[in-house]
């Protein structure tokens, strides 16, 4: 009998790196998450699971937006290119807990950064969307 480790979230993986990597880029680890502050006031990065993808026997194939939120236009723009760079930049082992390490083993990017529409005239909004393989 063979037993699977289950799978932790996408989310909580690709959020566990981008705070490990945006720290060196950005300075500000806890601006990653999955909900988005109520006022936006500098960056925050948020990422969310898009429908899509399916889970295999060792590994799974998941899809993401990941919004880059910021009241400059500049601003937003650098860190979702520096976000593509580091999604990218794989594979990646990432620890997302103590008890929990992940390999992201490829990446896809299905839409490239670009501004998307928001009700908030005061912040911009880039979106990019990533297919991304994870092993167990």
């Amino acid at each position: 009998m063979n037993t699977l480790t289950p799978f932790t979230s996408p989310e909580k993986t690709v959020r566990a790196l981008l705070r490990g990597q945006l720290a060196a880029v950005a300075g500000r680890p806890e601006a990653v998450g999955t909900s988005l502050p109520d006022v936006v006031t500098d960056l925050y990065v948020r990422i969310s699971r898009v429908p899509g993808g399916g889970t295999r026997r060792v590994d799974g194939d998941f899809v993401l937006d990941i919004e880059t939120f910021h009241p400059s236009y500049s601003s937003a723009e650098s860190a979702a290119f520096a976000i593509e760079a580091i999604m990218l930049g794989y594979p990646w082992t990432v620890e997302v807990d103590p008890e929990t390490r992940v390999v992201i083993d490829a990446v896809t990017q299905n839409q490239g950064v670009s501004e998307t529409f928001w009700d908030d005239d005061s912040v911009h909004r880039l979106l990019a969307t990533y297919v991304i393989t994870m092993r167990r």
